[in-house]
């Protein structure tokens, strides 16, 4: 089998990487070992996000030659609240070919790396002003491919899920620098709880509005979903969730917090092998669920990128039947919304918190914001950023 070598572009980052690293090295006596040989394959996950907070905006968008995984980057992006201007905020450093990983529930942002070439750990970077500077840390196993691979509350310390052991969580402390396991995906599913489910791995960690780390799976059992809590001790159960009993199996997609309550985004199917997407919200007060009504997909997996809104709601890019992608938004509490069709290039979708919406269109290297007004029908094209890219070969 040919064996490509990195581009000169992402050879320069990586020589930035060690270094990066280097001083995350110390800590290695009080690291989780990475376990010996190739973990079983992630499920693959829509990884264009973004998350709007009483803060600001961010949004991760893949850049640069996205037909070519050693010439694609993940670029970092972030907006105060108010401001129409984008900044690029990418931790550097650290190859980014993968995919990044975003959580903002803590108050502070952290971002993980998802492992490209021959990497077989994430570093992490964590910045609690907006992405002007970073501090770095390290996952020393592979984050799973998943939008909530990681999740962080001011009353917990983060927690990171990898892809080990159908999917294994890890409590990392604050400085990100150790770690040690909490539970595993094929634990999990040994349990009452999980065999209910029919369990078959762990997809999202999340942190309810009460500070209680909550976990995401997909579930094979009709009209199961599997959000499990874990209230004391090291016993989990089910959090209550479920999805219409029309559906044979589902997977939770995104799995978030809000001062209003927990959400989750789901994507089931049908014995027939329909999909549709459904949100999930669980009061503060009394733990029950609401469940949204579903929106069909064209086929599954057609799900391309997902947002937060900062209350409990998401806002999705699909792909449609016969090709073109379609904007649908659902509140907390509500039902789905279709909205104009996106701009040409979209690769990512940001609730602006005020009621509009934000289509961040790439072409190569560059990134282009198109504003929706709120009541508006289309597209109103704003801020276009250069990324520095550095491009390469590979033979």
């Amino acid at each position: 089998m040919r064996r490509h070598s990195p581009a000169p572009g992402i050879r320069r980052r990586w020589r930035r990487s060690a270094a990066a690293l280097a001083p995350i090295a110390l800590v290695g006596a009080s690291v989780v070992a990475a376990p010996a040989g190739a973990s079983p394959p992630a499920p693959a996950a829509p990884l264009a996000v973004s998350a709007t907070t009483t803060a600001g905006s961010w949004v991760s968008v893949p850049m640069g030659h996205l037909n070519d995984p050693l010439n694609t980057f993940w670029e970092l992006f972030y907006r105060p609240l108010g401001s129409s201007s984008w900044t690029l905020v990418t931790p550097q450093g650290v190859a980014d070919n993968g995919g990044l990983v975003l959580d903002t529930t803590s108050g502070s942002a952290i971002v993980g790396f998802e492992p490209s070439q021959d990497l077989k750990l994430s570093p992490l970077a964590a910045s609690s002003n907006g992405g002007a500077a970073w501090n770095p840390g390290l996952v020393p196993q592979e984050l799973a491919a998943a939008p909530d691979a990681l999740a962080g509350s001011p009353s917990i310390d983060p927690v990171a899920l990898v892809r080990s052991d159908g999917g294994q969580v890890l409590s990392l402390s604050p400085s990100l620098t150790s770690s040690h396991p909490l539970t595993s995906g094929t634990d999990l599913a040994a349990t009452a709880a999980g065999r209910a489910c029919g369990m078959a791995r762990l997809t999202a960690v999340g942190v309810d509005s009460l500070g209680h780390l909550l976990l995401g799976s997909s579930c094979t059992h009709k009209g199961q979903a599997g959000v499990f809590e874990n209230l004391s001790g090291t016993t989990w159960s089910s959090a209550g969730a479920s999805v219409p009993t029309q559906f044979s199996s589902s997977r939770v997609v995104r799995l978030t917090a809000s001062t209003s309550g927990t959400s989750a985004l789901l994507e089931a199917a049908t014995a027939a092998g329909h999909s549709a997407l459904l949100a999930s919200w669980r009061e503060q007060e009394s733990l029950t669920w609401l469940e949204s009504t579903p929106l069909a997909l064209a086929s599954p997996g057609a799900l391309v990128a997902s947002g937060t809104d900062g209350s409990g709601g998401y806002v999705v890019l699909t792909q449609k039947k016969g090709g073109g992608l379609a904007v649908e938004r659902i509140e907390r509490g509500g039902a789905w919304e279709t909205f104009a069709a996106p701009p040409a290039g979209t690769e990512a979708i940001v609730a602006d918190g005020s009621g509009g919406l934000d289509a961040i269109a790439v072409s190569g290297a560059r990134f282009t914001d198109w504003a929706l007004a709120q009541g508006a029908t289309s597209w109103v094209k704003g801020q276009s950023i250069e990324v520095p890219i550095e491009y390469g070969s590979s033979n």
